[in-house]
């Protein structure tokens, strides 16, 4: 027999010697386990979920710039100019402002107050001298209704005369307080007659008497306290004196500045005059008059 039949036989022989055998178990033995030795096995804790955050859209890429158009020299040349006229319109347009003048001190330290309302329309009033006191000078036109007793007789007459009138009066704004002196010329065929009758006198202004107010309302009343009389034909002076009362109304209006005003007043007297006559001569009167003249403040 060939050598490598030989080698060939001996393996298959070996090997199925080999295969042959049955592969025995090892037995287990089962032991019973105590119920106290089984451990509790903790549960394994799970790994958080992972939540997958969005995706940003990619950002839009922005395309590029147009090229500047090119700008005519010219064209730019005259816009220029014109912002340039454009602002010198403005600048004389715009409001001017000037800074305000410092008043000047008052020459008096008695001026009035001026009130707010005043100074917003005249402001400029505020630099000028107060209205302290005045001076008047007046025209009177008389319409008289006289009745006259002297001894034992009596007499009735109406007469019409001018008399000049002469007040003096101390300003407190709201009423003045002053004094009054009028007086009466009258002339007939064998009498020429002087009087003169002065007294106090109270003005109670509707509106302040102060810069700023030109047209004053008022209310007079004048008191007749005495007088004197003169008769130039007969040489003879005769002591007035009477209770004559007189209530009026009037304005004084200032046109041309704050202490030269035109005064125009209407009034109606009633009273008694006596003189020293021997006998006696009483005369009661009852007068309305409308005077006219001009005031002077300072």
């Amino acid at each position: 027999m060939p050598a490598r039949h030989f080698i060939f036989t001996s393996i298959f022989i070996f090997s199925s010697s080999v295969f042959a055998q049955e592969p025995t178990a090892p037995e287990v033995t089962s032991e019973p386990v105590a119920i106290s030795e089984v451990k509790e096995v903790a549960p394994q804790a799970t790994a958080p979920t992972v939540q997958a955050e969005p995706i940003a859209p990619a950002a839009p890429v922005a395309p590029p710039p147009a090229p500047a158009p090119t700008v005519d020299p010219k064209v730019e040349a005259m816009q220029k100019q014109i912002e340039e006229m454009q602002k010198q319109l403005q600048t004389l347009t715009a409001p001017k402002t000037e800074s305000p003048t410092p008043p000047r001190p008052l020459e008096s330290s008695k001026s009035p107050q001026i009130s707010g309302e005043r100074a917003l329309t005249f402001p400029e009033f505020e630099v000028l001298r107060p209205r302290d006191v005045s001076l008047s000078w007046l025209y009177r036109s008389d319409s008289i209704e006289r009745d006259e007793t002297q001894g034992g007789s009596t007499s009735s007459a109406k007469v019409k005369m001018t008399e000049l009138q002469v007040e003096f009066t101390r300003n407190f704004s709201k009423f003045e307080l002053g004094a009054f002196l009028s007086s009466q010329y009258a002339e007939d065929d064998d009498l020429n007659v002087s009087t003169v009758i002065g007294g106090p006198l109270i003005k109670v202004n509707f509106i302040e008497n102060t810069p700023g107010h030109n047209f004053i309302p008022y209310f007079a009343g004048y008191y007749c306290l005495a007088g004197y009389e003169r008769n130039s034909s007969t040489s003879s002076k005769l002591e007035l004196s009477g209770n004559g009362l007189a209530f009026g109304f009037g304005f004084n209006w200032f046109p041309f500045g704050e202490l030269f005003a035109l005064n125009a007043e209407l009034s109606q007297l009633k009273g008694e005059i006596d003189n020293d006559a021997n006998p006696k001569l009483t005369v009661e009167e009852e007068q309305t008059s409308l005077q006219l003249g001009w005031r002077i403040y300072f």
